[in-house]
C-alpha cells in the first residue's frame, strides 16, 4: 500500500569518463542525495535533506569525474570508512528508512536516468532494488504541465518558474533539493489557484 505523506526526491552522481570507459569499468553510484517533500502540509515543505557517499567497486575515480561532480579519492579518505557505504548497504539503508513494506512511497527524480541507473546497477551487483514501484519523472511532468514540445534542463525549468538554483551543481543532495523545489511549486500550483501558463 502506497503512502502519500511525502515524496522522496532523489538524485545521484556516478563515476564517469571524458572518453572511452576503461575495460572492466562502468558507471557506478558514488553519491546519493535525497530530500523529503511533505505533501500533507499546505506549503509542502522540504525536510531531511541528506546525502550518502558510496564506494565504487570496479571503477576508478578520475580527474574528469572530479571536474563534473567534485568527488575524488580524497573525498572518500576525508569521509573515512565509517561514513561511506557499499552499494548494497546504501540500498538497504534507503529501503529501511523510506520503502519498507508498510511505507512504500512514491519517489521522484529529474529525468529517468537515476531510476534506470539504480535498476541496472542493482541487477549487475545482485542487490535488491531499494525503491518502491512508483516513480515521478519531474522533467517530463514539467514539460507536460507547461505544454512544451520536449523536456528541458533543470536550469531552464527553474528560470521559467522564477527560481534560482541553490547550492552546488552536480552535487546529489543539492540537485535533489532543487528538483524538489520545482516539484513542490508544480504541485502547489496544481492544487491551488495559481494556474500554470
Amino acid at each position: 500500500m502506497k503512502k502519500y505523506d511525502y515524496i522522496l526526491v532523489a538524485d545521484i552522481e556516478t563515476t564517469c569518463w571524458g572518453g572511452t570507459i576503461p575495460d572492466g569499468m562502468y558507471p557506478e553510484l558514488i553519491q546519493f542525495g535525497a530530500v523529503e517533500l511533505h505533501l500533507n502540509e499546505p506549503k509542502m515543505p522540504l525536510k531531511r535533506a541528506y546525502s550518502v557517499y558510496v564506494w565504487p567497486k570496479v571503477s576508478e575515480l578520475n580527474d574528469f569525474g572530479k571536474s563534473i561532480h567534485g568527488i575524488d579519492a580524497d573525498t572518500f579518505k576525508t569521509l573515512g570508512l565509517s561514513k561511506a557505504y557499499s552499494f548494497k548497504d546504501a540500498c538497504q539503508e534507503i529501503t529501511k528508512v523510506h520503502f519498507s513494506e508498510k511505507r512504500e512511497r512514491i519517489w521522484a527524480s529529474w529525468g529517468d536516468f537515476d531510476r534506470r541507473h539504480f535498476e541496472k546497477e542493482c541487477y549487475t551487483k545482485g542487490v535488491q532494488y531499494p525503491f518502491g514501484t512508483g516513480h515521478i519523472n519531474v522533467k517530463d511532468l514539467f514539460a507536460i504541465a507547461y505544454r512544451l514540445f520536449s523536456p528541458i534542463g533543470m536550469d531552464k525549468a527553474m528560470q521559467i518558474m522564477g527560481l534560482t538554483f541553490e547550492g552546488d551543481r552536480h552535487n546529489a543532495e543539492w540537485d535533489a533539493f532543487n528538483t524538489a523545489r520545482i516539484l513542490a511549486l508544480l504541485l502547489r500550483r496544481l492544487r491551488g489557484s495559481h494556474a500554470l501558463p
